[in-house]
């Protein structure tokens, strides 16, 4: 298969409400099988912070992945040295995007100027601890808990990597 190049671009405050929908299904996907229905179902996309995370004077980066209306189905946001965010829509799993979209996230870390990144990953997600593992990241012993909606309390892997330099770095 041959490497898949989407469009990419830097995310505006007008993408907020897609990216929070398909980052709130990627969420229900995920936390089924882990939680009550109940719960599960109380849980509410979240809007409010991606209005505040793409916001001007925000801390955070932020690009999407874009289909041909530009209309975006994947993002990855950083902050500092920190992959904070990597998320596809569902129907996108599986077709390499997520790769693509893991070596922007890099890329801005090290264009930022971080020799070392981490990230954090929901323990039992396979899939994306799989992805992080063949493109170097490694896995700590250390694992972090947060609180992601009442009642709704997430485990997290933090996976750590050391960036190279890309050629014509300062």
């Amino acid at each position: 298969m041959d490497p898949i190049s989407p469009v990419m671009r830097p995310a505006r405050l007008d993408d907020a409400e897609r990216i929070a929908d398909y980052h709130h299904a990627c969420r229900l996907l995920a936390f089924s099988a882990l939680f009550d229905e109940t719960i599960v179902q109380q849980m509410q996309p979240k809007l409010e912070r991606w209005r505040s995370w793409l916001a001007d004077g925000s801390d955070f980066t932020t690009v999407v992945a874009v289909d041909g209306d530009d209309v975006p189905f994947g993002h990855v946001t950083v902050r500092g040295n920190v992959l904070a965010h990597l998320f596809i829509d569902p129907p996108r799993h599986r077709q390499g995007f997520g790769r693509t979209l893991l070596a922007v996230g890099e890329q801005l870390i090290c264009d930022a100027g971080h020799a070392e990144a981490e990230l954090q990953t929901r323990v039992g997600n396979d899939p994306a601890i799989a992805l992080y593992a063949s493109a170097g990241w490694v896995m700590t012993d250390e694992v972090r808990t947060d609180e992601d909606d009442p009642g709704v309390t997430v485990s997290e892997h933090v996976l750590r990597k050391t960036l190279a330099p890309q050629a014509g770095a300062v």
